[in-house]
Parts: structure tokens; C-alpha cells; sequence
């Protein structure tokens, strides 16, 4: 799969990046490119079109029926960034879209949408089922309703009559029988059958939680071109989460410093620790969508987004890496979309600033 830098388009219908979550995981927040026309619905394709399974696991269809929108403020960076907070995927920011809404009326650029599968039922309780029954048949001839009939009996039983009635080792599948059907003490029955339970549960937790998770179970995952990824928005550029971001820039501001030393020196380590904060009510993804903030705006401490404000971090970054190569710029881009920037306007820088200096969450009003 490729890279993909922004796209060239005409200035009044400017391509905008927005991330979506593959199976479930909040490490795997994918950037795509979508256009104003591009809709909710429109982003199924992006699901039929990768030769993946990305939904959460067996128990769910591998094609999303719609989408939600996380409206989490999320964390906010030093250099004015906002990634994705761990609450990203919480009931109570997830707002249902509908497939006909457009994209750009209802989401920011950089926001995060969640897709919702269909669960298959009949899958997960037929797993269920068989699971239930594997278990049972293992359960203490004590106190089994039906004793001597578990799946092991069974299997060892018909390998002795093949055996026997057909390969010609009576001797060799009577052995067989004596030494693994021989009745077994109950405390060793019951601890076997512990085991099993724990094997049991083991295996529903690893489909449960996506380990096994194929595109298809009989077919082959479809192939795919530099077309079909175009098409489609890719950019393979996937969001870092706070932890991530705060190893990456502290490297990155202390390089620049000339190392650890020079970095303590000046102050620098002091202040890299607070790089971020999470935001609060009314903050950064739950701002109104509004080309610039209000006049009538309060000045109560908190971050709001404005297009103004996604337009100038866009002027800067493509300022300050106009001269570098085709290739160069599009690695930075990358990185701009995986980490947000590092490297800000002096009034963005000073806004982020004073945010983080009132700390995580809403923000408290003046008195």
C-alpha cells in the first residue's frame, strides 16, 4: 500500500483528512481523504474494498451498516495538535450518523468516525453452542447425566474401529483403548475438566477479541492497485495516541536543543512535561462547526476550533516545507498526520500554552 500526500484540488472544494477506527482497536485510527460531495454511506467502500476483515471480530459482519461520529474533545498538544483521547470510543461521545449526511456539515477535519458492524448472531451463538457441548461432553462421569460419552471416548472409540475392522491392529487399538479410555481417578477427572474450562474461555476470548479474524473463512481476500486506494481516500498514515506523542516530540524538542543536557539546562525537559491536556466540555471536537470564533466569543480559557485555525496550522506546515522534495514532503505529511504538528505559529503555540496550563478536563469558569 502507498503513501498519499494531499491531494491538488480546485479552492473551492479542498479534499479533508478524517480517521476512521479498524476493529475496534485505538491503535489502528486510519487517515482517509474525503471530498466535500462525500458522504457517511460513502465510506462502506473503503470496507469492500480492502482485501481486510475490520470489524471487531468473527461476531460481527465484515461490512459496516453505518457510522458514529466521536464528538471526545480529545487531548490537545503543545504545538496546538488534538489526537485522540482514551474516552474516544465512549457511549456518551459516540453521536449515530445517518448514511446520507455529508462529512464536512457534520465532522472536523481530523475527527475520528466509528463504524458500526451488524452482529452475526447465528455465528456467535453457534460458537457458543459448540463450546457448551465440547465442555460437556468432558464433564466428571460423577456427575455427567451421561457418563463414558465425552468427545475423547468418542474420537479414541472410532480410531479403534478403524483400526480394527479395517487396517488389521486389534492388538494395537486394543492397547489403545486399555490405556486411554481406562477410567480415571475423580480428582484427576475434575482437575482435567478445570483445564478445560480454562481452555474453553481462553479460545471465546481470543475470538471475542479479533485474534482470529479472517477475511473469509472459504474465500480469498480480493487483490487491490494504487487505483483502488486512491479512490478510496488512503493515505496510510495512522493516528498515534498520547503516549506515542509525548515519547516522539520530547525526542524531537531535545535534538533540536542539542541533547538531554543542553535540554535541562534551558529548562526544556521541566516544560515537556506537560505536553498535552485533555480537553473538556465545549472544547476541540465539541466546537461548532464556524468558519472563525464568534467576536462575541468568551475569553473563559477554553479551546475552541475554528476553520481560521485549521487553515493557518495548514499555511505554516506548507510554508515551511515548500522547498523540500515531492518525496520529503510527503513523509512530513505523513508525520503531520500521525502525530499533529510539531512545530506551530507563535500565537497557536501560546494559545495551546495557556490551555495546558489550566490542566485535564472542563474548564473551570473565572471567578
Amino acid at each position: 500500500m502507498t503513501d498519499t500526500a494531499p491531494t491538488t484540488d480546485t479552492p473551492s472544494s479542498p479534499p479533508f483528512d478524517v480517521y476512521i477506527r479498524f476493529n475496534g482497536d485505538e491503535e489502528r485510527d486510519y487517515c482517509f481523504q474525503v471530498r466535500p460531495e462525500t458522504t457517511f454511506g460513502d465510506l462502506i467502500e473503503i470496507f469492500k474494498t480492502l482485501p481486510l476483515n475490520l470489524s471487531p471480530s468473527i461476531f460481527f459482519e465484515r461490512i459496516p451498516s453505518h457510522f458514529q461520529l466521536s464528538t471526545s474533545p480529545g487531548v490537545l498538544t503543545m504545538e496546538g495538535g488534538i489526537l485522540f483521547g482514551e474516552d474516544a470510543e465512549k457511549k456518551k461521545f459516540l453521536k449515530t450518523m445517518r448514511n446520507s449526511d455529508l462529512i464536512a456539515t457534520k465532522a472536523w477535519p481530523g475527527q475520528l468516525i466509528v463504524p458500526v458492524f451488524p452482529e452475526r448472531t447465528f455465528v456467535k451463538s453457534s460458537v457458543i453452542a459448540a463450546l457448551a457441548v465440547w465442555l460437556y461432553t468432558d464433564l466428571p462421569d460423577a456427575i455427567s447425566p451421561t457418563p463414558g460419552h465425552s468427545l475423547l471416548t468418542l474420537l479414541v472409540s472410532i480410531a479403534a474401529y478403524v483400526m480394527t475392522n479395517y487396517l488389521n491392529m486389534a492388538e494395537q487399538s486394543a492397547k489403545m483403548v486399555e490405556n486411554t479410555l481406562t477410567p480415571a481417578p475423580i480428582t484427576a477427572q475434575c482437575i482435567f475438566f478445570g483445564i478445560h474450562v480454562v481452555k474453553v474461555l481462553v479460545i471465546y476470548f481470543i475470538l471475542w477479541v479479533g485474534g482470529f479474524n479472517p477475511y473469509s473463512m472459504f474465500g480469498r481476500a480480493p487483490s487491490i492497485d494504487r487505483e483502488d486506494l486512491v479512490k478510496i481516500g488512503w493515505t496510510s498514515a495512522k493516528k498515534a495516541d498520547v503516549m506515542d506523542f509525548t515519547k516522539e516530540y520530547r525526542d524531537y524538542r531535545t535534538n533540536l536543543a542539542g541533547g538531554i543536557l543542553k535540554a535541562h539546562q534551558i529548562g526544556l525537559l521541566d516544560k515537556l512535561r506537560r505536553s498535552s491536556v485533555a480537553l473538556g466540555s465545549g472544547e476541540g471536537f465539541q466546537s461548532p462547526l464556524v468558519d472563525e470564533l464568534p467576536k462575541d466569543t468568551p475569553e473563559d480559557g477554553k479551546f475552541r476550533l475554528s476553520f481560521k485555525y485549521l487553515k493557518q496550522q495548514e499555511e505554516f506546515f506548507q510554508e515551511r516545507y515548500s522547498k523540500v522534495s515531492d518525496i520529503e514532503f510527503a513523509t512530513e505529511y505523513k508525520h503531520l498526520r500521525r502525530f499533529g504538528p510539531f512545530d506551530a505559529p507563535e500565537s497557536i503555540e501560546k494559545l495551546a500554552e495557556e490551555r495546558i496550563k489550566l490542566g485535564n478536563g472542563d474548564v473551570k469558569p473565572k471567578e
